[in-house]
């Protein structure tokens, strides 16, 4: 049996939503026409008919287990085929290549298959599909670009098997990560540059300022300043004088010390420096 390839009018990178409604007509359309897509489908059913057959690949399903709420993910170019004798609703949303293959790219990993999923239950996709259906027509596209992004991420996450695990030229691991924190706790006193940093990894300086903030919740610089005034606070509650405090943990100055005590902990040196009242 041939396969009829259908179309995006074009591939743009980004993401395209299309909200389908049953009616009699798309019955007829899809009426066992075996056919593949081009871009990658996600599938949400609204509402499930009385008869209802879908196939993707080798994976099938029909309506005495197909209900509202269930989810179909068809891959590009695999062969599917939907039969249905009554209308349905449903929010089809379609990922086009180019934008998968980019998010892709961006976590590392390539050589990717998606598997064709017939009747699964997801919450997020389902939530993301309502809100795609939700921004259709909407003068700014920010939304579904945003939204479109997250599915691709989730589909490859979740639904996609890979070549080979390879790892990335531009993933900082945990061994290299624990290196990196552990150097900037021992030399605190000394400057410490993002590329000084980086030089301690595979990674440039940029992806590594990227993948440890998204490592740590914070930048590197963010992480030092945070480490000298931790260690600041404990030195001074010990009695070591501020200036002192302030030259060994890597400030330039006392008043440097001052501006980021006083903006983390909400207190000045001199308060900290204070011996505690008896209790």
């Amino acid at each position: 049996m041939s396969v009829e390839l259908v179309r995006l009018p074009q591939d743009t990178g980004q993401v395209s939503t299309h909200v389908l409604q049953g009616s009699a007509k798309m019955v007829r359309f899809y009426q066992g026409r075996r056919h593949a897509h081009d871009f990658h489908q996600v599938t949400l059913l609204l509402s499930a008919p009385r008869s209802l057959s879908w196939s993707v690949n080798d994976v099938a399903r029909s309506a005495k287990s197909l209900s509202k709420g269930e989810i179909v993910i068809c891959p590009a170019n695999v062969p599917t085929s939907v039969t249905a004798t009554d209308p349905f609703d449903a929010i089809s949303v379609r990922l086009t290549r180019s934008l998968v293959d980019h998010v892709s790219r961006q976590t590392g990993r390539t050589g990717f298959q998606l598997r064709p999923m017939v009747g699964t239950r997801d919450v997020f996709l389902e939530t993301l599909a309502e809100k795609l259906a939700e921004d259709v027509g909407s003068e700014c596209p920010v939304l579904s670009e945003s939204l479109g992004t997250a599915l691709a991420v989730h589909l490859l996450r979740e639904y996609a098997d890979f070549s080979a695990p390879t790892r990335s030229i531009t993933e900082l691991g945990q061994k290299d990560l624990d290196d990196v924190l552990r150097y900037i706790d021992t030399h605190l006193a000394e400057k410490l540059s993002l590329e000084q940093l980086a030089a301690r990894t595979s990674l440039s300086p940029h992806h590594f300022l990227r993948k440890f903030r998204a490592a740590t919740g914070l930048t590197p610089r963010q992480y030092v300043i945070q480490s000298r005034v931790v260690r600041a606070r404990e030195m001074l509650q010990r009695g070591v004088g501020i200036t002192e405090t302030a030259l060994a943990v890597g400030f330039s100055s006392q008043s440097h010390l001052h501006q980021h005590v006083r903006k983390l902990l909400g207190v000045t040196p001199g308060e900290l420096a204070r011996p505690l009242p008896p209790t």
